[in-house]
């Protein structure tokens, strides 16, 4: 069974809040298929603020925006996950990453 990844893609941005919010709306016999992969720090602020258990054995901790985005897709190519889930980014932000 392949894998679904959920990219928090900007850590200022909506995507920790997004991420976390559809976490929680993810059917548990579901759930268990997906990876959640972004900033450790804004993940954790954004599932505490929405009141949702962090997903401490499903989390893929990266550094930036760029990161996040180069580590789905290698791990898209390498046929680790079958599908790639992004939220929204700055891409004036990530150019100059």
């Amino acid at each position: 069974m392949k894998h679904w990844l959920i990219c928090a893609s900007d850590p200022i941005g909506s995507g920790p809040f997004l991420s976390a919010l559809s976490w929680d709306k993810i059917p548990k016999h579901i759930r268990g298929r997906v990876f959640l992969l972004g900033d450790e720090n804004s993940l954790r602020h954004a599932f505490e603020k929405v009141d949702v258990d962090f997903p401490e054995k499903q989390y893929i901790k990266t550094e930036s925006t760029a990161k996040t985005l180069e580590k789905a897709i290698w791990m898209a190519k390498q046929g680790e996950v079958e599908a790639v889930i992004t939220t929204p980014l700055n891409k004036k932000r990530l150019n100059k990453e």
